[in-house]
């Protein structure tokens, strides 16, 4: 595993610096970065969103000019503690006591997948970071003044990094659609308000599929350069299957960690206990989200969040690639920032304040997250 102070696996500052000359592909790239990569018409593309490398181009430039070397941890660090702020800030507007939304965001932050990627500054996790902060700032827009034009435009920014997370977008459609208390018209007119900053973000991405791989839909998974038995599997059953979904789901739910066993005498050793680094379930990471399982979901709010986290979730699950070199199940950070909200507004309904149970399991859980984070790396 790698850290905020990791100076490997920067492909999105290489990316910037391309961009900035114009190019499209790598037009530099260090030995061991090939991995992930795509080779096409004797070039090499980065197949994840492009948006990551759009932020940081304007620092990439500087320091390039400055002969000062940029990092990706340089904007990771500022953007991790803008997610507590974000998180604390929602949990405000939920009414949430000024303690009960600091705990809040502590589980967030410490007491979940998002731990792992939040001290990791190598590409893969550093888009999850832009991604999840780009949600949480919808979600805040959503719980305060809602205005769709703003959504719209930060869901294109969501479309540009993970794909996958720009369908919780579904959420703000089937909100405004199956609100029978506002006017048709207002409704239609939300909508529009709502997608039609979406368009041109979709049009980016599309052409910049077209432009590497002559393919408007092509991002380039299908064309990476990956292990030979991945490389198998994608060829055997695609890169979307339901072959897939036990896998995932296991990963995704309740895949342990992994127990440090003498090879002699097959007694438990120091540390006891590391995370696997295929994925650990959010049985391990985040335990206080299973208290959902114990609420009703009945009003329209609820329901609509759940279909989102359920779209979100479907093609995550359907994939071949589970992540790897990960603590948990990284992918369900596309759609974590939603069913994290649904966990906070179902306790906000059932108790003032967090109860002495949960902030005590949340606390358990950041601490056995921290242990299994420091112990593996």
């Amino acid at each position: 595993m790698y850290s905020l102070e990791t100076r490997d696996f920067q492909q999105f500052v290489y990316l910037a610096r391309s961009f900035n000359q114009g190019k499209l592909y790598f037009i530099q790239l260090g030995d061991a970065l090939w991995h992930d990569t795509v080779f096409f018409n004797a070039n090499y593309y980065w197949p994840l969103g492009p948006f990551p490398a759009i932020l940081i181009s304007p620092f990439v430039f500087l320091f390039d000019n400055l002969k000062i070397s940029f990092y990706q941890s340089f904007v990771q660090i500022p953007l991790v503690i803008a997610i507590y702020f974000l998180v604390f800030k929602m949990a405000r507007r939920l009414t949430y006591s000024f303690n009960n939304s600091l705990f809040m965001a502590f589980a967030f932050c410490f007491a979940s997948v998002f731990m792992g990627v939040a001290f990791t500054s190598s590409s893969w996790y550093f888009a999850h970071v832009v991604t999840v902060f780009l949600l949480l700032l919808i979600l805040n827009e959503y719980l305060t003044k809602k205005r769709y034009w703003l959504i719209g435009i930060i869901f294109g920014l969501v479309a540009l990094t993970r794909l996958t997370a720009f369908l919780g977008i579904i959420f703000f459609i089937l909100g405004i659609l199956l609100n029978r208390k506002v006017e048709l018209g207002i409704r239609l007119a939300r909508l529009v308000e709502l997608l039609s900053p979406v368009v041109p973000f979709l049009a980016i991405m599309g052409y910049y599929n077209y432009f590497r791989f002559g393919n408007f839909l092509e991002q380039g998974y299908s064309l990476q350069s990956i292990g030979g038995q991945l490389s198998s599997l994608r060829s055997s059953h695609g890169l979307y299957s339901i072959f897939y979904l036990p896998t995932n789901l296991y990963y995704f739910l309740i895949a342990p960690p992994t127990p440090v066993i003498d090879e002699v005498s097959r007694l438990l050793v120091f540390p006891f206990l590391r995370y696997d680094l295929w994925g650990m379930g959010i049985l391990f990471t985040s335990p206080y989200i299973l208290k959902l399982f114990s609420f009703r979901f009945e009003d329209l709010e609820t329901k609509t969040l759940l279909l989102a986290i359920f779209l979100v979730a479907l093609p995550i699950f359907l994939y071949y690639g589970i992540g790897w070199a990960q603590f948990g199940y990284r992918y369900s950070l596309d759609f974590f920032p939603l069913l994290f909200l649904l966990f906070a507004k179902k306790m906000r309904q059932g108790s003032e304040n967090l109860s002495i149970g949960v902030k005590v399991l949340i606390i358990i859980s950041s601490l056995f997250n921290y242990y299994l984070f420091s112990v593996s790396n």
